[in-house]
């Protein structure tokens, strides 16, 4: 199945969209715990940092599916 999404100001295609949706879905939640740890830690704590790693782990996956 192919599947035309919205992702970042980009429009891109996908062959698996059950994966890239729990993938999506996943970013949003890291971003969304990461602004807390944020404003809960500081921006410097080692919480926040351990959330920006996971973030950035899962867009790295996320590209991944892209390319």
């Amino acid at each position: 199945m192919l599947l035309i999404s919205y992702y970042r100001g980009t429009l891109t295609k996908y062959k698996d969209s059950t994966i890239i949706k729990k993938l999506l879905d996943k970013v949003e939640t890291l971003k969304k715990a990461l602004e807390n740890a944020k404003n809960e830690y500081g921006e410097n704590s080692k919480q926040v940092r351990s959330w920006q790693v996971q973030l950035n782990n899962a867009e790295a996956d996320l590209n991944k599916m892209n390319k």
